[in-house]
């Protein structure tokens, strides 16, 4: 039995031969069983997580749901929420759209206006996934937003978001590098560029949506953008004084994911948010708090 917090792995497991044998991996969502398979998975910061199988099939269970997800096949599940439905394996990779419209030309970098200071700000991430039985919501803080060459995100995710212990993401754009840190055990270590969380600017500049039209959110006057990637599309409300999105929808064959930034409020933002504490425990990668998750496997 594994226990995969964050992350990407490749599973090859061969036949078992035992009927009391097993193997399980679990994340924060869901749980994966197979008695001889090849299957990878994708964990992001939030515990969503991704399956993929390559040979066989896999019990995907979350929420008390299983499916079964053959080769070729992937499904995908947020932590409190039920799989989605098997599908054929895609990789959802931007692309940029043909349709022709007054926007035609502009890329989600020049919507934005990367490259340009808006200043600090700070904000609720509040999602809501399909099956999700409630909303997660993250503190996010950015500073010197949209300056990918200064720019620093702090991302915190409380107790019941991750389970049992607080956890804060913090990324430094211009000098590439990411920290994982519990607060609440004191200790943090450097994460792999490879597994970084996502950058709110990387790949804008491949991304030209099509503007829909314009509506008003929170007294904020917003544009609003679409465009496509494999299979799957994103809408995005763009407040238009600040060139900041304040919701977007993500539309896969699993359903609506709904992300809506609340409490938004821009001002200069402290330097000791983005640095991790001298006094803290710097470990190797990965970095797990303890105690750690328990496996009741029969002996």
């Amino acid at each position: 039995g594994l226990n995969q917090l964050i992350g990407n792995t490749v599973n090859r497991v061969g036949q078992l031969v035992d009927s009391a044998s097993g193997y399980e991996v679990e994340t924060p969502a869901a749980v994966a069983v197979v008695r001889g398979t090849a299957f990878s998975l994708a964990v992001k910061q939030d515990g969503f997580t991704t399956v993929q199988t390559t040979q066989g099939t896999v019990s995907f269970t979350a929420a008390g749901v299983t499916v079964s997800v053959n080769q070729g096949q992937q499904s995908t599940a947020a932590v409190g929420g039920k799989p989605s439905t098997p599908s054929t394996i895609t990789t959802a990779t931007p692309i940029k759209t043909t349709a022709p419209t007054a926007t035609s030309g502009e890329t989600l970098a020049d919507i934005y206006g990367v490259g340009t200071n808006i200043g600090d700000v700070k904000f609720d991430m509040v999602m809501t996934s399909p099956g999700m039985p409630q909303s997660i919501t993250e503190k996010v803080y950015y500073k010197d937003a949209w300056l990918p060459d200064k720019m620093k995100i702090r991302y915190e995710m409380s107790a019941p978001v991750v389970g049992a212990f607080s956890q804060i993401f913090i990324l430094d754009l211009g000098a590439n590098v990411e920290y994982m840190w519990y607060p609440d055990q004191n200790i943090a270590c450097q994460v792999p560029t490879s597994e970084a969380s996502d950058n709110p600017v990387e790949d804008a500049d491949q991304i030209m949506p099509v503007k829909v039209g314009t509506e008003t959110i929170d007294g904020k006057l917003c544009d609003v953008y679409q465009w496509t990637f494999e299979n799957s599309s994103m809408k995005e409300w763009v407040w238009r004084e600040k060139a900041f999105p304040i919701r977007a929808e993500a539309t896969t064959s699993g359903g609506t994911t709904v992300i809506e930034y609340k409490n938004i409020v821009f001002g200069t933002l402290s330097n000791s948010l983005f640095t991790i504490p001298s006094s803290v425990q710097m470990r190797p990668y990965p970095c797990y708090p303890m105690p750690t998750f328990a496996f009741p496997f029969p002996t």
